[in-house]
C-alpha cells in the first residue's frame, strides 16, 4: 500500500490519497479505522472584496459553512465559496452536500 506524501517543505492542503493493491481507493474513515492514520482536511472559505480575494481556513465543514454565511449575509461580501481542498462550492451547493452527507464532512 502506497501512501502519498508531500515533498519536504511543501504546503500540504490536499486529502491523503491511498492506493491499495487492487488499484482502488480507501476512504479516509477506513484508513483511520484500519491503520490508525488520520488526515487533517481543512476547509477554506473564499470571498471577493474590492477586486481582492480573501480567505479563511476552518477545521470543520460546519465552521466553514458558518463563516461563509456570515461573510455573505452579514458582511455583504461577493462570490463567497467554500473549498474542501479538491473543489470549490457555492453556499447552496455546500449546504446540500452537508444535508445529504451521511458520513458527516
Amino acid at each position: 500500500m502506497a501512501l502519498t506524501k508531500p515533498p519536504p517543505g511543501a504546503l500540504w492542503n490536499a486529502p491523503v490519497r491511498v492506493s491499495p493493491p487492487d488499484g482502488g481507493f480507501i476512504s479516509l474513515k477506513a484508513l483511520e479505522f484500519r491503520f490508525g492514520i488520520t488526515a487533517h482536511m481543512p476547509f477554506t472559505v473564499f470571498a471577493a472584496v474590492d477586486d481582492h480575494l480573501v480567505s479563511a481556513t476552518a477545521e470543520t465543514a460546519k465552521e466553514a459553512f458558518a463563516k461563509a454565511v456570515e461573510w455573505q449575509v452579514v458582511r455583504k461580501l461577493a462570490d463567497v465559496t467554500i473549498s474542501d481542498g479538491i473543489k470549490r462550492y457555492s453556499i447552496d451547493e455546500f449546504s446540500s452536500i452537508i444535508a445529504n452527507d451521511s458520513d458527516g464532512l
